[in-house]
């Protein structure tokens, strides 16, 4: 194979041509390596500019968790402090007998539980009880309850006061010292004489052996104690020891429920799950419903009201992108449990769902609401809480940084909704009128 090279010589126009082809391509050469470096640099700029602000970002995130984590257990020193200052305050007002300033304790640990979201319904009340009991027996460092220290200052009227509302009487503190012990050895008459009707035991010694009668110092208050009908006080304390036990089989029966009510729950989950196997064509008309519910197509003002009487959308909503309540659950009822739904939903843009299956509580729902914030109710169904930020009164301290004020977007908080859902054919009337009622109607058979 031979190659032949011919020697063509160009003209001056065709030299011209490639002298400007290679001072084009040059030129473009050279302009797209200016446009590729600069590229390159912007796309530097950028990544460093966004690893800064991802930097500052995260530093700022963790200055906000520190902060959340400082005032929380500053919140929590705090709440000892003041627990350690009430204990101080009725010890000394119960030796001292100023019988107003113990009530006024009692209604500030009252008034503190109502702050921290503690109900009125049967538990809440239990647990207040708990917690009024907590504080009338509490001990200082030798182990002597607010009783024993009114014992010990010959106070009657408060050693009554606190009694009726469940001290015990006979506790024992310094010295395996009861409050009648007290009494006597201080020679107060009438605190020896309301203690021995209120079931106090004279019987009881000290760690030393002795008795209330042997350390009496004076000559009244061993008389008492030498005069007192024991029996009396064996009856007083067979009837104490009686109702110890039935608070005891209350406790223990309030245990068997909880165990019951979560085995119920339990068995309901289950049976859902096995209902949900068996519903696609369902969940299609239910999907449609929610699909309305999400994306706001109600014209109306009002909220939604789900007529779903063979509770199939309610079983898909519990499952979808829900917070979701069941009505008839008193743990869900708990206004702590409400607010942080309701405020959970409105951070998140997602609807928050309260099913009242076949019973009317829409009164009882809107009572619960009202113990998170006077008014919210209203607030909530007139819609006044999604403007002008007051869904910020719904926040608390303990809440963290992701409920920050700036962490609420207007484009979230206009996706929130209020769901109620009920399995009643005909709701009453005062529902229908509060809200948009949709009914959920299953497909037909196919034939």
């Amino acid at each position: 194979m031979f190659i032949v090279v011919v020697d063509v010589e160009l003209t001056p126009e065709e030299l011209a041509a490639v002298t400007i082809q290679r001072a084009t391509r040059g030129l473009l050469a050279r302009r797209e390596r200016v446009r590729r470096q600069k590229e390159k640099q912007d796309y530097e700029d950028l990544m460093d500019r966004l690893e800064k602000e991802a930097f500052v970002a995260l530093v700022r995130r963790e200055q906000e968790e520190a902060e959340w984590k400082r005032k929380k257990e500053e919140d929590e020193r705090k709440g000892k402090k003041e627990e350690q200052l009430l204990r101080t305050r009725l010890l000394e007002a119960a030796f001292d007998g100023e019988a107003e300033e113990v009530l006024a304790i009692l209604k500030e640990v009252s008034d503190r539980d109502t702050k921290r979201g503690l109900g009125l319904d049967e538990a809440g009340k239990r647990q207040r009880l708990l917690n009024q009991l907590f504080m009338i027996n509490i001990t200082d460092a030798n182990g002597n309850t607010a009783v024993s220290e009114a014992a010990g200052g010959g106070q009657p009227e408060v050693i009554t006061l606190l009694v009726e509302r469940g001290a015990d009487i006979n506790t024992r503190g310094a010295f395996g010292r009861t409050p009648i012990y007290r009494a006597a050895f201080g020679g107060h008459l009438g605190a020896v004489q309301t203690l021995l009707q209120l079931g106090a035991d004279p019987r009881t010694h000290a760690d030393d052996g002795s008795t209330p009668e042997q350390v009496a110092s004076e000559e009244a208050v061993v008389a008492t104690l030498q005069n007192w009908d024991l029996s009396a006080t064996d009856s007083m304390l067979s009837k104490m020891k009686a109702e110890e036990q039935r608070r005891a089989e209350e406790e223990e029966k309030q245990n068997e429920l909880q165990k019951a009510f979560v085995e119920l729950n339990k068995r309901i989950t289950e049976h859902d799950t096995c209902v949900r196997k068996g519903m696609e064509e369902q969940a299609k008309v239910t999907l449609l419903v929610v699909t309305f519910i999400h994306t706001g197509c109600v014209s109306d003002v009002r909220w939604p009201l789900l007529v779903d009487t063979y509770g199939q959308a309610a079983t898909f909503l519990r499952y979808r992108d829900t917070n979701y309540l069941d009505a008839l659950h008193p743990g869900d009822m708990q206004p702590e449990k409400l607010r942080l739904a309701l405020l959970g939903a409105i951070r998140f843009g997602k609807p928050l769902v309260i099913n009242m299956m076949e019973v009317d509580l829409f009164e009882s729902v809107q009572n619960q609401l009202d113990q998170v914030n006077p008014g919210l109710s209203e607030q909530l169904m007139n819609k006044e809480l999604l403007q002008e930020e007051r869904y910020l009164s719904l926040v608390r301290s303990t809440d963290g940084p992701q409920y920050a004020r700036t962490e609420f977007m207007l484009d979230r908080i206009e996706k929130f909704s209020l769901v109620l859902v009920t399995k009643q054919r005909h709701p009453p009337d005062a529902l229908l009128t509060a809200f948009y009622p949709i009914h959920v109607m299953l497909p037909e058979p196919k034939i």
